[in-house]
């Protein structure tokens, strides 16, 4: 059952995923790319906590999701390096501008991009036949 304006049914869901593993092009050539990215809960549940703190003080709005890709000259110690050539998301917080939205960047404040999640495939434990229970 649908719970909101942004809910998708489960087939949808499905067609959506297939067309985007027919478009990419690792998938195309016999490869592999990220299928999906998965966030725990106490990381989500730390983000929306951080950005509601602040939303007043500093006009915080919401949350911009780039679709990124890992590199051997954007990568660090700190990322896997089963994820080198795979897509991944960065996201960052965002303020109102105008009649849109701007990143927000304050390190002084600890708003920053942020990455580091849990990629499907490489990884293991991705749910890759969902049900609707």
């Amino acid at each position: 059952m649908k719970d909101s304006k942004t809910s998708i049914s489960l087939e949808k869901a499905k067609k959506m995923r297939a067309a985007f593993t027919k478009s990419d092009a690792r998938h195309a050539n016999g490869g592999s790319n990220t299928r999906g990215i998965w966030f725990s809960l106490e990381h989500l549940t730390a983000l929306v906590e951080k950005l509601n703190k602040h939303k007043d003080e500093l006009g915080i709005d919401g949350v911009r999701f780039y679709l990124a890709k890992y590199t051997k000259e954007n990568m660090d110690e700190l990322d896997n390096p089963k994820y080198e050539g795979y897509t991944t998301l960065v996201h960052v917080a965002t303020v109102k501008d105008g009649s849109g939205h701007k990143d927000y960047v304050n390190e002084a404040k600890s708003f920053s991009y942020e990455n580091r999640n849990y990629l499907c495939p490489p990884e293991t434990g991705c749910e890759e036949n969902p049900t609707e229970n």
